[in-house]
């Protein structure tokens, strides 16, 4: 127990993985910043594959960095829920 409990303190779970940790808006930006930009890369080249399923796939990852990169939740309410996909 006194191992579990030492290991949860510094982050790291008691089978050796390491913890999720966020990182404050101010601290991740740049982070997210370079991770959209790669993103965008990415989202093109699967565009010039004509791959469809990925290129939802990454746009999902894009919304979810940008759900995290802006506070309260506005890139979501972009998002045109109309059309099925």
């Amino acid at each position: 127990m006194s191992e579990a409990t030492a290991g949860n303190a510094n982050g790291v779970e008691a089978d050796g993985r390491v913890g999720k940790r966020r990182a404050p808006t101010k601290e991740g930006s740049p982070n997210l910043f370079y991770l959209w930009h790669k993103l965008q890369d990415i989202k093109t080249e699967a565009e010039q594959m004509n791959d469809a399923e990925l290129v939802f796939m990454i746009g999902l990852v894009e919304l979810l960095v940008e759900e995290r990169a802006t506070p309260g939740g506005l890139a979501l309410a972009e998002v045109d829920t109309t059309i099925p996909h």
